[in-house]
């Protein structure tokens, strides 16, 4: 491949070129490794969760919601004799847009009424599990995040809710490219039946890539619909 001696300047010049190429394509594989093993552990600890619930479920919810340059699909599901302490929700979803940026989540979230003094307010707690591409910077985000979300029914006009979310991952339990992921979405919606709402929204979603900075996955206004079955 390349001659033993030495004797000449130009050949271990050539040599020293090489074994150096070599030695960079051999650290790119390694750390594309490691991300694909932290992608691989992640996908699987939200897996095992539905795997030993799904058999308990009992209500399920589809909720779609578009843009002009996105489309987000979620599936919720609540586990069955969860009534006393709060509902619990396992749910999944997956959002893209025109930037061929993806996002995909699984979350479990415990919801209840927060007391007697604000009829019609529900509070939910939990964590969520992110697996983001920014497509333009070719980075990715595998990330867990906490955070709570809101609903609203005015008592006196139970059709009309309103909701907000906000979930925060910091740099602790972000890995690959992302230091940290953030979400915020609030709704307007309106009750046309019994199992299904119309909403109006707003949804952003975040990633400070370190150390390319913040990028935006996904950032505007849309309109939802979500029905139970």
């Amino acid at each position: 491949m390349f001659p033993l001696s030495c004797g000449s300047q130009p050949s271990c010049k050539s040599r020293r070129a090489y074994w150096s190429q070599l030695l960079l394509c051999l650290l790119r594989v390694s750390r594309m490794s490691q991300r694909l093993m932290t992608v691989r552990f992640m996908l699987l600890s939200a897996l095992v969760p539905t795997a030993l619930f799904t058999s308990a479920a009992h209500a399920d919810t589809f909720d779609v919601n578009l843009s002009d340059s996105s489309a987000q699909f979620k599936y919720l599901t609540t586990i069955e004799g969860s009534t006393q302490g709060g509902r619990r929700e396992l749910g999944f979803g997956f959002l893209y847009n025109d930037d061929d940026n993806y996002l995909g989540e699984a979350s479990f979230i415990i919801t209840d009424v927060p007391g007697t003094k604000a009829p019609g307010l529900e509070v939910g707690v939990g964590p969520k599990l992110y697996v983001i591409r920014h497509d333009k910077s070719k980075l990715d985000a595998v990330s867990i995040g906490l955070g709570a979300q809101f609903s609203y029914k005015i008592p006196s006009v139970t059709r009309i809710n309103f909701g907000a979310a906000v979930f925060y991952a910091p740099g602790i339990v972000s890995f690959a490219d992302a230091q940290s992921v953030r979400e915020f979405m609030a709704t307007v919606g309106y009750e046309v039946l019994p199992t299904a709402d119309v909403y109006l929204g707003y949804r952003f979603v975040g990633v400070d890539f370190d150390p390319y900075g913040k990028k935006t996955i996904d950032e505007t206004a849309l309109i939802g619909l979500s029905f139970s079955f």
